[in-house]
């Protein structure tokens, strides 16, 4: 982490010289890490079964995600779910991952992975058992 925010640093110096302007700020922002939940994310991975998503297509759901994913993750339990857009390889943020989630297809699988939150956030809201078997996993594997 270190690296990337001296790194971060030596950009916003370059654009500032560049710019003739001056750049200010400090590194105090928590970048937190999702707590893992193993029963959510296997609920999580049934429940996409059930709305109709192949077991074989299910790559993963996990406490990965982007650094605002990791802070929402830390504090409540939260799953990550990853489907396809666009063909295996293709880079994230990039003009071909745009044009696939733009697509049909892609928009398609957007909608799947909505009913797959959905039908999930509803089955644990309504079931007290599992709830409070994901809130003592998640208070346990919280650092």
């Amino acid at each position: 982490l270190k690296y990337l925010q001296s790194r971060i640093d030596d950009i916003a110096k370059g654009a500032a010289l560049m710019t003739g302007t001056s750049v200010e700020y400090t590194w105090d922002f928590p970048w937190l890490a999702p707590t893992p939940v193993p029963t959510l994310y296997d609920f999580a991975a049934a429940t996409a079964v059930d709305v109709g998503i192949p077991k074989n297509d299910i790559k993963k759901m996990t406490s990965f995600g982007s650094s605002d994913f990791g802070c929402v993750g830390y504090e409540i339990p939260a799953v990550n779910i990853w489907f396809p857009i666009a063909p295996e390889g293709t880079a994230g943020h990039s003009d071909a991952f745009r044009d696939a989630a733009i697509s049909d297809f892609g928009q398609n699988q957007a909608i799947l992975a909505g009913k797959v939150l959905a039908v999930s956030a509803y089955r644990v809201a309504t079931n007290t058992k599992l709830l409070a078997e994901i809130k003592a996993e998640f208070a346990k594997n919280k650092k």
